[in-house]
């Protein structure tokens, strides 16, 4: 019954975007999705925070789930999916995107579509032609939005390799760096954010961020952590007060239930980026999650703690990387992890993690001013 009704209101929004193209395209409309509605955040935040210092007159909306968030100076929220939302979408010159729009949405001649895909790293797990057990409907809709799409983002050589040969697309693709990298973390405005963000944190925290990624059977007790035992560690090792910040998968988010949290022990799921998370963190632990790709990048400490390894590699999707050969310590169980942490190798990890990034070709061109800039030239060139 759940699908049949799915089916209905999918038929129902496609309608609606062929019954609205009499309205004309808005040269000077933006319309931006972030991560299925999160919010304003990631990629297109970054671009769109460089665009409104550049042209005021643009009207920038953003569709999102939760229109009561508070929409940024400059921005406006309209419901994701709402009769209101497929207008603007029909009626905007540029879409922004970085997941793929699902097979009812059709794009006119007259718009320009950039596919953000991520920001533009590596993943661990083979993702779109490379993962030869995606649902049927998934492909058909995945080939629809790279025919659709008028440019990608590339944010290293790997992830670019990967769109030529992956993502059944031929088109235009621009390589540079959409994620801010804030190196110097005393002096952080992304840090700033994110203290400002939870009540929890006080000004003096650390924060480890726990980000697994979901299970395609759903199981939790793949997630099990003795998070006191891990935060005892951490002071023992470290000093100081320690928090963690749990940032659980979209698809797994609203099963948050079963984690217990405190003042020490925060949920981070309701945050709007993952990567201003792994900024402001010392230490990013997750599994088989892509976002550990981005604590590389941004020089984070990076420990992958896997309860279901070999469950896992044997029942999901393959793997791009060999997980035992990255550049972080493996953990397959607790004692394992404590170990890990009161006994983590800078200097080791350091000198690892620099010869990975080197060696997956992350891009430097700051991105949103250039990708801003295109967006710009594409508003004026059809």
């Amino acid at each position: 019954m759940k699908n049949k009704l799915l089916l209905v209101k999918n038929k129902m929004i496609l309608m609606l975007f062929y019954c609205l193209r009499f309205f004309p395209v808005k040269k000077n409309k933006v319309v931006v999705e972030s991560y299925d509605g999160r919010g304003y955040s990631d990629e297109g935040k970054a671009i769109c925070d460089s665009l409104l210092k550049k042209k005021s007159n643009l009207d920038i909306v953003w569709l999102v789930r939760d229109t009561s968030m508070k929409a940024p100076f400059g921005i406006r929220y309209v419901k994701l999916n709402s009769i209101k939302g497929v207008y603007e979408l029909v009626t905007a010159k540029i879409w922004m995107d970085n997941r793929r729009k699902l097979s009812y949405v059709r794009k006119r001649k007259e718009q320009f579509y950039i596919q953000e895909w991520h920001g533009g790293g590596p993943c661990l797990k083979y993702i779109e032609k490379d993962a030869t057990a995606l649902p049927a409907e998934y492909v058909a809709y995945a080939r629809n939005d790279s025919k659709m799409a008028d440019l990608m983002i590339s944010g290293s050589k790997w992830r670019t390799n990967n769109i030529k040969s992956s993502f059944w697309y031929d088109g235009e693709i621009i390589e540079c760096d959409l994620m801010k990298n804030e190196d110097n973390r005393s002096d952080c405005e992304i840090c700033d954010e994110v203290f400002n963000f939870f009540d929890e944190l006080g000004a003096n925290d650390n924060i480890l961020l726990y980000a697994p990624t979901f299970r395609a059977d759903h199981d939790l007790s793949c997630y099990h952590m003795d998070f006191e035992a891990v935060r005892r560690a951490l002071i023992d090792k470290y000093g100081g007060e320690w928090k963690i910040i749990v940032r659980l998968h979209p698809n797994i988010a609203n099963l948050d239930g079963f984690m217990t949290y405190s003042e020490s022990i925060i949920n981070g799921s309701k945050y709007p980026g993952i990567n201003d998370l792994i900024v402001a963190s010392k230490f990013l632990v997750t599994d088989y999650s892509g976002c550990m790709f981005e604590g590389f990048r941004l020089k984070t400490k990076v420990v992958l703690y896997a309860l279901d390894l070999e469950h896992y590699t044997s029942n999901e999707r393959g793997l791009y990387f060999d997980i035992r050969n990255l550049p972080s310590p493996l953990c397959e169980n607790m004692e394992q992890f404590i170990s890990c942490i009161r006994n983590f190798d800078e200097d080791k990890y350091e000198e690892q993690r620099q010869n990975f990034v080197d060696e997956i070709g992350y891009c430097k061109e700051p991105g949103p001013e250039i990708i801003a800039d295109r967006v710009l030239e594409a508003i004026e060139e059809r």
